[in-house]
């Protein structure tokens, strides 16, 4: 399921999480109710976490890589493009920070997942 184009219709200038799949309400309601996923459900949360981590790694050792860079080269480069790179490092930051919610929402509705569906299992 995607939200593209973006559900959010107001004027707000959109952020990579509005950008980004959604995990869909019914699955958190399925969740807290003790329903099991069906399979699709369950694939469904799986693509959204595996595209999350692909999406946080590479993320990840970028910045570090850009912090190494700046460590190295202080003396060396510009105002401008120190003020730029700190405007590009809180804003991946923030990018960073939405995939690790949404790979964090997928872990837990999928162990969410694996007691309810211990508990459909002792109930048969």
């Amino acid at each position: 399921m995607s939200n593209i184009p973006p559900k959010n219709q107001s004027n707000k200038i959109l952020d990579l999480k509005d950008l980004l799949p959604e995990i869909p309400v019914s699955i958190y309601i399925k969740a807290s109710e003790g329903k099991c996923l069906d399979q699709d459900e369950t694939a469904l949360l799986e693509k959204i976490n595996r595209a999350a981590e692909n999406a946080s790694a590479p993320l990840m050792y970028g910045i570090s890589a850009i912090g190494e860079l700046l460590a190295h080269s202080h003396e060396e480069v510009s105002e401008d493009a120190i003020c730029n790179i700190g405007w590009l490092l809180e804003s991946l930051a923030k990018q960073a920070d939405t995939l690790f919610y949404l790979q964090s929402s997928c872990d837990s509705l999928k162990l969410r997942d694996r007691e309810n569906q211990i508990v459909c299992l002792k109930s048969k």
